[in-house]
């Protein structure tokens, strides 16, 4: 069973999944797994916040240096 739950997409063909922090809690293993065959990020929601989970290679390719 895939973790991701929903996937939205831009006009430019970009797509973002998100999930709930419910979901990603009781699938963590399965979601890290997941999200670090991708280089698409996974969006975590909470009732007030956001966050990103993003395979560490493409995070090393996103980063600009100072």
């Amino acid at each position: 069973k895939k973790a991701r739950s929903n996937v939205c997409c831009f006009e430019r063909g970009n797509c973002i999944t998100t999930v709930s922090v419910t979901e990603a809690r009781a699938n963590l293993y399965k979601l890290v797994d997941d999200a670090s065959m991708s280089p698409e990020p996974v969006v975590i929601t909470g009732k007030c916040w956001s966050v990103v989970l993003l395979a560490k290679d493409a995070w090393n390719t996103s980063i600009k240096p100072y």
